[in-house]
C-alpha cells in the first residue's frame, strides 16, 4: 500500500485489485484490512492507537504516510551522496587502470565524503572569489584615531568616551584582562542612553532566524486535516487549506493554531463545502 500510495498518502483501490496486486484471495484482502483498521497495542508508531489504514471515498489512507516518506527522503540523500563520492574518486583517482593491492586499498567512505565535500566547498569558493572583487584590507588605526573615532559616531552621542574608556582600563587591571578597540567598543554598547538623546542614523536591527520543525509541523496539520475530513468537509478544500497552512508556517504549530490559520487561508473554512457523507469511519 505504501508502494501505491499518492503524496497525500491515499492508496485508490478496491478490495480485490489490492487482493490481485498481492496475489491473495479476496478474503485474505479484508482480513489482513481488518487488521491494519484495528488498534495494535505492539505497533511501535502509537498514533491512532497503532491503526495503519483509514477508509476514504475510493480507497484508503496511510496513517503513518509522513513517517515513511521521511524516511525515503533520508534515502535520497544517502543515494545522492553515493554518487557524489563515485564522482570524487573518478576525479581524483590518480591509480585508474592500475590494480591496488590490499595493503594500500582500504580507504573508508566517511574520508571519500569529506573530501569530496571538500572539493566541492573549494570550487564554490573560488567561483566566488572570481565574481567579487578583493576588498583591501582596512589600515589597523592607533588607540588616539580609535577613540577620536568614537567620539565622532553619532551612535555614541551623549556618551562620555573618555571617561568610560578609562572605567575600562581600571576594570581590566584588576580583573587581569588586556585593554583592547573590541573591547571598548563592546563597553560603550552596554551603557543606557537617555531617551532624549538621539544617534543621528538608525541601527539596524538584525533579526534572528528562527528553526522550527517541519516535520513535527506536517504531523500536527495532518491531525488536524483528518478531524476536518472526519467532520464531513470535502477532502479537497482540506487539503488545499492544509498544504497552504504548511507552507506559510514560520514557526512551530500547535493543533489551536492550525484551526485559528485555516480561517485566514486563500481558501478559508467558511467556504468550505461539505461532503455527502463522512469520508473516514
Amino acid at each position: 500500500m505504501l508502494a501505491l500510495a499518492n503524496k497525500h498518502g491515499e492508496v485508490l483501490a478496491s478490495i480485490p485489485g489490492l487482493a490481485d496486486i498481492c496475489r491473495i484471495t479476496v478474503e485474505q484482502m479484508e482480513e489482513a484490512l481488518e487488521c491494519f483498521k484495528n488498534p495494535d497495542p505492539y505497533s511501535r508508531t502509537k498514533d491512532f492507537e497503532g491503526r495503519r489504514v483509514f477508509e476514504i471515498d475510493g480507497g484508503w489512507t496511510l496513517a503513518n504516510h509522513p513517517k515513511y516518506r521521511r524516511m525515503a527522503s533520508k534515502e535520497d540523500e544517502l543515494e545522492k551522496t553515493a554518487l557524489r563520492v563515485a564522482r570524487h574518486r573518478d576525479r581524483n583517482n590518480p591509480l585508474q587502470g592500475v590494480t591496488v593491492t590490499e595493503c594500500n586499498g582500504d580507504v573508508t567512505a566517511e574520508q571519500d565524503i569529506a573530501e569530496a565535500d571538500a572539493d566541492a566547498d573549494a570550487d564554490a569558493g573560488t567561483e566566488k572569489r572570481a565574481a567579487s572583487p578583493k576588498k583591501s584590507k582596512k589600515p589597523k588605526l592607533t588607540d588616539e584615531q580609535f577613540i577620536a573615532e568614537l567620539k565622532a559616531d553619532p551612535v555614541y552621542s551623549g556618551i562620555d568616551i573618555d571617561r568610560e574608556y578609562g572605567k575600562m582600563v581600571r576594570w581590566c587591571s584588576m580583573k587581569g584582562a588586556k585593554p583592547s578597540q573590541m573591547r571598548l567598543v563592546r563597553w560603550l554598547n552596554k551603557i543606557d542612553v537617555p531617551m532624549g538623546t538621539k544617534p543621528a542614523t538608525a541601527v539596524p536591527v538584525i533579526a534572528k532566524v528562527q528553526r522550527f520543525d517541519r516535520a513535527r509541523n506536517a504531523e500536527i496539520i495532518g491531525k488536524w486535516q483528518r478531524d476536518m475530513i472526519n467532520e464531513g468537509f470535502r477532502r479537497d478544500d482540506v487539503h488545499a487549506t492544509a498544504e497552504e497552512i504548511y507552507h506559510t508556517a514560520e514557526t512551530d504549530l500547535t493543533y489551536d493554531a492550525v484551526e485559528q490559520m485555516s480561517h485566514s487561508c486563500p481558501l478559508p473554512r467558511q467556504k468550505w463545502r461539505k461532503a455527502s457523507s463522512p469520508e473516514f469511519p
